[in-house]
């Protein structure tokens, strides 16, 4: 798969076990759509594992389904290097969870070019055949409870690309 540019995967978080040797297996993979679910299972470990895989990502799209991670502890994600061209990532089905927040603080941390960072709860789905679909769901805007938690989360984060935008819907 070294001529590979464009990934979607949809999966159960149980199902991804994404460790090559050397920790960069997609070299030519630009652009990463992932549809998760997250229950049963502690799951930004696993996200980060396809992250680290693709040393030239430039978009990461992630949709988070199912409840997640009461009472799991946070691992303390790292990298073994920065990501110098993540740019876009856009992470939706938001819930506030754990893991989904560990994960937006791993990001912010080492993608160094990261221009914007896109959390809604609202989401596309790939339907196959070249088309995506908006989610169903009548409750796609973020309240302000959620927006507060989030904006304490980033708050004491140190964004690694002086130029990150964060939006939230």
């Amino acid at each position: 798969m070294p001529e590979l540019e464009s990934l979607y995967i949809e999966s159960l978080v149980s199902e991804i076990y994404l460790t090559p040797s050397g920790g960069r297996a997609f070299n030519n993979l630009k652009e990463v759509y992932v549809l998760m679910d997250f229950r049963w299972l502690y799951g930004a470990q696993q996200i980060a594992c396809v992250i680290s895989c693709s040393p030239f990502l430039r978009k990461f799209r992630l949709v988070t389904k199912g409840t997640v991670d009461i009472g799991v502890p946070r691992l303390g994600l790292t990298s073994t290097y920065d990501h110098v061209h993540l740019k876009e990532v856009e992470i939706g089905g938001f819930h506030g969870h754990e893991s989904e927040l560990e994960l937006i603080v791993f990001l912010l941390r080492f993608a160094v070019c990261l221009e914007r960072m896109t959390i809604t709860k609202d989401y596309e789905y790939y339907l196959g055949g070249g088309k995506w679909e908006k989610s169903g769901n009548q409750d796609t805007i973020m309240d302000d409870e959620q927006r507060e938690v989030v904006r304490e989360l980033v708050k004491g984060t140190t964004f690694a690309s002086p130029f990150a935008q964060l939006i939230l819907h």
